[in-house]
């Protein structure tokens, strides 16, 4: 089911051992199905608190690959250097997502892609 949602932009195989940020990880589905796609990393930006306390639950049998952030998506740390920025089924939802799609450009790093 995840390759029918991120195909054409990107495979589950240009996801291995990469680094991606999930923007509104929600309760941790997308988070999940990126980890099946053997990702090294994911960090998991939400900014509700209580969907990143079901994101924590959901996903702590992998915990030791997740950065949970409970931030909103326009608040990305400047530590960033993502290989893939996804965020699916979440922009839509955000009433002035410029911020957030600035900040998703800004976790990418050099030759990173997003997937919408």
């Amino acid at each position: 089911m995840f390759e029918d949602i991120i195909h054409p932009w990107i495979t589950a195989a240009d996801l291995k051992d990469r680094i991606v940020v999930d923007i509104g990880s929600g309760t941790g589905r997308i988070v999940n199905m990126l980890l099946a796609c053997d990702v090294s990393w994911v960090i998991a930006v939400e900014p509700a608190p209580r969907a990143s306390a079901v994101l924590r639950r959901n996903t702590q049998a992998n915990a030791a690959r997740i950065d949970d952030r409970n931030i909103p998506g326009e608040a990305r740390p400047p530590d960033l250097a993502a290989d893939f920025v996804v965020s699916i089924g979440v922009v839509h939802h955000i009433p002035e997502p410029g911020g957030t799609i600035r900040a998703c450009f800004g976790a990418l790093r050099p030759g990173g892609k997003r997937a919408r």
